[in-house]
């Protein structure tokens, strides 16, 4: 412990910097300034102003006070918040003050405050100035009570006392911690809560609808009292398989993902479902249009794949101008002309907004052309008469023969083409043709 001595009026005062205060044993709630001594923090005071704790005669367990010198007007003010941990059902309360006089004239007054909230404050005493002049001892003023309603059912509380002076060589006195002295002279709290019934849990923030983009990351989160506590979350009415904390987290959301989710929250006595919370998506292009090549005069499908939060709306765009009843997610042109031709794109949008699949382009071409060289038969003959062609990509192989066309001549000299063999192509492999007659 760290003490500072020093001389005022007639008393010597031992400031003792860790003197302190704790929750002794009591009601649901119990503090009394002579339980303890100086041996733990501070933790209910939160304000000083002008006062000090002091240690009577340099040992705490002889008398532990507040004390100040106080001049002509001065105040002194110490404030104490108390947690209760749940709401209050009664609060008694004792505290005094005391001033000490050591020359002549009047010694002072004080008032004590209290308040739910640290803001708003409520009289319970306000002491009056007495005429001892000379006189050692000023005044006693004791605040022995239950505590105004106006004080009650919350879960904190703050009390302050005020000590102001209107003379010189003052002392004033405030929670007189000493075994051999009246405990009536000191302070006392104590506090009856309102009791925990055992009931179903009760949820105080419910889960709660987001809209995102498509593969994001969503997360629902609720919050209950009642516990200990059990989870089970739940998507379009179906228990969702390991969803039973406190919170879901949806990673890379697809539009499977869409949907209304709740939870159930239980305890041994019950259980309560919370509201439902919406999962929604912004529109998305998953498999956007990227264009066509095709030949005129046929009939060809554009198409785009979407999702998101529905109805989803479609509109096509034709070299930017929008191409009448063309809201779905495909388009038809019949019969391609080369008009068709040009830069297309579509418009996708849903309740929470849109989005754009990027101009393509449509390329019409007159007709599908190719080269290759093609392996050809020259047969003449008799018009009328049929002959059977084979083939044989080995000469060695005297069974590898077999019929690839039976022709007709329809003139003396005539021209037959293998198309299937492609004489360019490293995959076809050498032929070899004989002609036959047929049966």
């Amino acid at each position: 412990m760290t003490t500072i001595t020093r001389l005022v009026g007639l008393f010597t005062v031992v400031l003792a910097m860790d003197c302190a205060i704790q929750q002794a044993k009591g009601s649901d709630f119990h503090y009394a300034f002579w339980d303890v001594y100086a041996t733990s923090s501070l933790q209910y005071v939160v304000g000083q102003a002008n006062i000090q704790q002091t240690c009577e005669n340099g040992n705490p367990q002889s008398g532990v006070s507040y004390w100040t010198p106080i001049e002509n007007g001065t105040e002194a003010s110490l404030t104490f918040k108390f947690p209760f941990g749940r709401a209050t059902a009664s609060i008694f309360l004792n505290a005094s003050f005391a001033t000490y006089n050591f020359g002549n004239g009047d010694v002072g007054s004080g008032s004590l405050w209290g308040s739910t909230d640290g803001l708003n404050w409520v009289s319970l005493l306000d002491a009056p100035t007495p005429q001892y002049p000379g006189y050692e001892y000023g005044w006693s003023s004791n605040y022995a009570t239950n505590l105004p309603n106006s004080l009650i059912g919350s879960s904190n509380l703050w009390i302050q006392a005020r000590l102001q002076s209107s003379g010189w060589n003052i002392m004033a006195q405030f929670l007189r911690q000493d075994t051999s002295w009246n405990t009536n002279n000191v302070f006392q709290l104590d506090a009856n809560l309102v009791p925990l019934s055992p009931s179903a849990p009760t949820i105080s923030v419910q889960p709660q609808s987001i809209t995102v983009n498509a593969q994001d990351t969503a997360s629902f989160s609720v919050t209950a009292l009642g516990g200990p506590l059990s989870y089970q979350w739940s998507f379009n009415g179906s228990n969702i398989l390991g969803a039973t904390s406190s919170s879901l987290v949806i990673s890379n959301v697809a539009q499977a993902n869409l949907g209304t989710y709740a939870v159930v929250v239980a305890n041994a006595i019950g259980a309560m479902t919370s509201s439902n919370a919406v999962l929604s998506m912004y529109p998305y292009l998953y498999a956007p249009f990227s264009g066509l090549v095709t030949d005129w005069g046929c009939t060809n499908t554009l198409s785009v794949g979407a999702w998101g939060t529905g109805p989803l709306s479609y509109q096509w765009y034709d070299n930017g101008s929008a191409i009448l009843n063309a809201t779905n997610s495909t388009l038809t042109l019949a019969s391609v002309q080369f008009t068709n031709a040009g830069s297309y794109s579509v418009v996708v949008s849903n309740p929470f907004g849109n989005v754009t699949n990027a101009p393509a382009q449509v390329v019409v071409n007159p007709a599908g052309v190719s080269f290759g060289m093609y392996p050809g038969v020259t047969i003449s003959g008799v018009v009328g008469y049929s002959y059977i062609i084979q083939s044989n990509p080995d000469l060695t192989n005297t069974n590898g023969w077999s019929a690839v066309a039976t022709v007709t001549l329809m003139q003396p000299v005539q021209l037959w083409v293998d198309v299937n063999v492609n004489a360019t192509s490293p995959m076809n492999p050498h032929r070899f043709y004989r002609v036959m007659p047929a049966p």
